[in-house]
């Protein structure tokens, strides 16, 4: 019973994104010359567009143009929107949290099984994180464009925001460590 726990926490917590994903640019812009803001910037068509913000990258010039006059208004308009979600993240998150914990007090599942769940996806997140920070900087520092990232950006701050979620847990629970070792350092 206590893995049918695990594996429902662990499937909802790593498909809250999945929801959500739908565009190729990770920053959510559209027809942009984005080179110093983006990693993942790419232009093959030499306009001076990322491929990464346009629908089709082989747009005549004049299209593009027409474009970019377009482009004004729908550029203040997705200033207003965000194209990651932070708040659904948390509540789903926290939700989640609260379930285990409750269910631990309940004495349904174990404080430690609650405690291991919440480990393993601190791990999980972390590495996902940490993998595709490693592959920005690689691309970056490198030019390797031999791998396409842009899809990975909104997965990495999307699971990075449910890893500094975790985190604000793991921390809470150490609470107690680092009083007594604070008053202990005092002591010496």
């Amino acid at each position: 019973m206590n893995k049918k726990y695990f594996i429902f926490a662990t499937f909802i917590l790593l498909s809250i994104s999945l929801a959500y994903a739908w565009d190729d640019c990770p920053k959510g812009f559209t027809d942009e010359n984005c080179q110093v803001m983006c990693g993942t910037y790419t232009d093959t068509n030499k306009d001076s567009i990322c491929d990464h913000s346009q629908e089709n990258p082989s747009l005549t010039s004049q299209n593009i143009q027409n474009q970019q006059v377009s482009n004004q208004s729908s550029l203040i308009q997705s200033a207003n929107k965000s194209k990651y979600n932070l708040i659904p993240i948390f509540a789903v998150t926290l939700i989640l949290y609260l379930i285990t914990y409750f269910l631990s007090k309940k004495e349904k599942i174990s404080f430690i099984l609650h405690k291991k769940i919440w480990n393993i996806l601190l791990l999980a997140t972390f590495l996902f994180t940490a993998v595709t920070s490693l592959l920005y900087i690689i691309k970056v520092d490198y030019s390797i464009n031999s791998f396409n990232l842009a899809s990975v950006s909104f997965w990495h701050i999307e699971i990075g925001i449910v890893m500094i979620l975790i985190s604000i847990f793991h921390a809470l629970w150490h609470i107690p460590y680092f009083k007594s070792y604070i008053k202990t350092k005092s002591k010496e």
